[in-house]
């Protein structure tokens, strides 16, 4: 038992000097939220809802990130955050749906420019932007007397996306002083989870 518990605490220690180097690590941060969770404490879930609101900003689209804040803030007695959490997870798991649905329609069709344009735009609000960045430079490459229409949604790209369900007004965490011009400022958003690239050029 004493062990578990050691093993636990060093486990948090390392995952707490990690999250002070770089508290934007979308893995770092799902394996912390999971790691505070087994202490099933209120305290600690509380110490953890604090620490990752902020970070709940900017990876908008990590659902393995909501999942165990849904968790840790129904131990932490946040029922607010636990049902606004939980309305993400739901929203998320609606828009991978649609996404496998318009990835499915283009397996089918493969030339059908109308699908290839609708499952970019799905990946993209699935927050899958390399994955809608090699569609939409496939579709310019195809169809380059359309590029006006496809180069907008690339520029969108590089816009960060907004929850789905706000969990409040938190500013994101401030990133640990670094030499260079963006010292101290936020990524334009989180990397969100892999995905494997089926090969839709």
């Amino acid at each position: 038992m004493h062990l578990a518990k050691d093993q636990l605490k060093e486990a948090q220690d390392a995952l707490e000097s990690i999250r002070r180097e770089n508290p934007y690590d979308a893995a770092m941060n799902r394996v912390y939220a999971r790691v505070m969770l087994k202490h099933n404490t209120p305290e600690k879930a509380s110490e953890a809802v604090a620490a990752l609101r902020p970070v709940l900003k900017l990876a908008t689209r990590d659902v393995e990130l909501y999942r165990p804040v849904v968790e840790l803030a129904r131990v932490a007695g946040d029922a607010e955050l636990a049902s606004v959490a939980q309305e993400n997870v739901d929203q998320l798991n609606e828009l991978k749906k649609d996404f496998d649905a318009k990835l499915a329609a283009v397996i089918s069709t493969r030339d059908n420019i109308d699908d290839r344009l609708a499952l970019a735009d799905a990946a993209k609000e699935l927050g899958r932007t390399e994955f809608a960045r090699k569609v939409y430079e496939g579709l310019m490459s195809y169809y380059p007397d359309q590029e006006l229409e496809f180069r907008p949604k690339m520029l969108s790209l590089m816009v960060a996306i907004p929850q789905l369900v706000s969990t409040g007004k938190e500013a994101p965490p401030t990133l640990p002083e670094r030499d260079g011009p963006n010292n101290g400022s936020p990524p334009v958003s989180l990397p969100q989870p892999p995905v494997t690239d089926p090969g839709i050029p």
